[in-house]
């Protein structure tokens, strides 16, 4: 399925996503440049305030990712094309160019920055590179909360709460601290991505219709990670996929149920080329980069374990995220909020009536 967002004036589009959806959003005429004036004439003299008597004033927003992957028994959402990305010198927001890209520290990752590595331990307010591991409800909005910018590099699970409480999640009168939902990333406005939840990854990998089919570990241009594959997937002529669960990769029905493979060899599992990979992505597979974490300033276990953030808190010490290893995969582990972690968003999809 494919997804498009042309805004009266703006055409978006992006090689290798394969998934899209049309968003209608308003726009405020009376910002446009010149250019973009002389080219849409009517749409001048209309600014907010007067588009609920406008509609033409209204555009439609492109957005393209992967998808479409069922996160609960009424609600599917597409992923976004990488992980999320920022650099704080020009307080701008993007996507991971590939899906397999990870920042790292400064001899392992693959992002750079005009010819030079970006590395996660020079992460600073004005730092000129991108960095990819943030602590929890770091969106930069003003939430309560003793730190909320995105370099952060507080080791104290405090300094993490949005509205000065350790029991409020990234939702509700909250949702401005998930990093989708408050900044514009790339092309795309504020509100438009969003953070997955505790009940959401958990649901995705080991609950939805065939949710052990339809995931495996493996790497993908050498870099180590997580395959997931949509609900309609179907399988690219000439490639192959194994499922985890037939390599000894073991559900274990507990609290926080998980997965475990005491072989250590996940890895191994499925192995793919950059071009291989561009066909699987065009059948809409998701990759999750094992890129390690941050605390502090010190990254840590890089290309062996992948953390990515929910929405969701636990106490006082510690929030919800997917963890994965090259042992086990855990939807729903806990930790210090403190710990800067992945993020990877994701795009509601309209249901079908």
């Amino acid at each position: 399925m494919r997804r498009r967002i042309v805004c009266a004036f703006l055409l978006f589009c992006a090689a290798f996503i394969a998934a899209q959806d049309d968003l209608y959003l308003p726009y405020d005429a009376t910002e446009l440049t010149v250019e973009q004036q002389q080219s849409n004439p009517k749409y001048v003299a209309y600014p907010l305030s007067m588009q609920d008597k406008m509609m033409t004033a209204h555009c439609v927003l492109h957005v393209s990712g992967y998808g479409p992957f069922s996160v609960s028994e009424d609600r599917k959402v597409m992923f976004s094309k990488g992980n999320l990305q920022y650099k704080a010198s020009a307080g701008q927001w993007r996507f991971a160019q590939h899906q397999w890209d990870y920042v790292g520290y400064a001899t392992v990752g693959n992002v750079y920055e005009g010819g030079i590595k970006s590395d996660n331990t020079k992460v600073s307010q004005s730092y000129d590179g991108w960095i990819d591991l943030f602590c929890w409800g770091t969106s930069g909005w003003v939430s309560g909360a003793n730190e909320y910018q995105p370099y952060s590099t507080s080791t104290t699970d405090a300094d993490f709460y949005p509205g000065e409480s350790q029991e409020t999640d990234l939702t509700n009168d909250y949702r401005r601290a998930d990093w989708g939902v408050y900044n514009e990333i790339e092309v795309y406005p504020a509100d438009v991505w969003r953070t997955m939840s505790r009940a959401e990854w958990a649901y995705l990998l080991g609950s939805r219709p065939r949710a052990r089919e339809l995931f495996a570990f493996g790497s993908v241009g050498g870099v180590n990670g997580l395959i997931i594959l949509p609900d309609d997937f179907v399988l690219p002529e000439g490639l192959t996929f194994t499922p985890s669960v037939t390599k000894g990769l073991t559900w274990q029905n507990a609290t926080y149920s998980y997965y475990i493979n005491p072989n250590a060899q996940n890895y191994t599992h499925n192995t793919y080329t950059a071009e291989q990979w561009e066909q699987m992505q065009e059948a809409n597979a998701v990759f999750l980069p094992a890129a390690g974490y941050r605390i502090g300033k010190m990254v840590t276990l890089i290309a062996d374990y992948g953390f990515y953030w929910s929405v969701t808190h636990n106490g006082p010490d510690s929030n919800f995220f997917l963890y994965f290893s090259n042992s086990g995969l855990y939807p729903q582990e806990y930790n210090h909020r403190y710990i800067a972690r992945s993020v990877r968003l994701v795009y509601d999809l309209k249901q079908n009536p």
